[in-house]
């Protein structure tokens, strides 16, 4: 996230090799500058209790894998507020 320019959404797993996809969301909620940067969570973890944490911790949206490509673009879609038709 250190290159400029900023992205425009962040799809974000996780289970990663070396990170925790739950931790990395939190870090970026509490950055004033990636505060508001939508995340989409593309994972493999689907509990009900997985879903609400992502979501608590500030997830834009949430994605099991695996995901369907309409599915995933939907999701992005959403995330970026360009889905007129995306209940809120």
């Amino acid at each position: 996230l250190s290159t400029r320019p900023s992205p425009d959404l962040v799809l974000l797993d996780v289970m990663l090799p070396d990170a925790n996809g739950f931790a990395i969301l939190e870090r970026l909620r509490r950055h004033p500058e990636f505060s508001k940067l939508p995340v989409v969570m593309l994972t493999s973890l689907s509990e009900p209790a997985d879903v609400a944490k992502g979501l608590a911790l500030g997830a834009t949206g949430y994605l099991s894998k695996p995901a369907r490509p309409q599915a995933l673009v939907q999701g992005i879609r959403r995330a970026l507020g360009l889905d007129r038709d995306a209940v809120p």
